[in-house]
């Protein structure tokens, strides 16, 4: 008797789940409600979290509250172009 790979998928009743698999590589799959998140929202989501993950790779050490969750374009527009105010 052979069995081969066994390949399961879940369905969930939430708006957004996140699947993490640690195996040779660590690879994480969305699935999300169309109805409450757009293709933009979970594309800009996706990058804030692989900033995460770069920034913890570079320093493993840092606590969660120093990883930049922002890349520098995104910093930049809200630091300086959305509070930008005429005096």
């Amino acid at each position: 008797m052979v069995f081969g790979g066994l390949h399961t998928q879940e369905q969930t009743h939430y708006p957004l789940t996140l699947v993490v698999n640690l195996g040779e590589i660590l690879s994480m799959r969305f699935s999300y409600a169309r109805q409450h998140f757009s293709e933009q929202h979970m594309a800009q989501l996706s990058a804030h979290l692989r900033q995460v993950l770069q920034a913890l790779v570079r320093d493993p050490q840092a606590a969660i509250g120093e990883l930049a969750l922002l890349d520098d374009h995104e910093q930049q527009q809200i630091v300086r172009d959305w509070n930008a105010t005429a005096a």
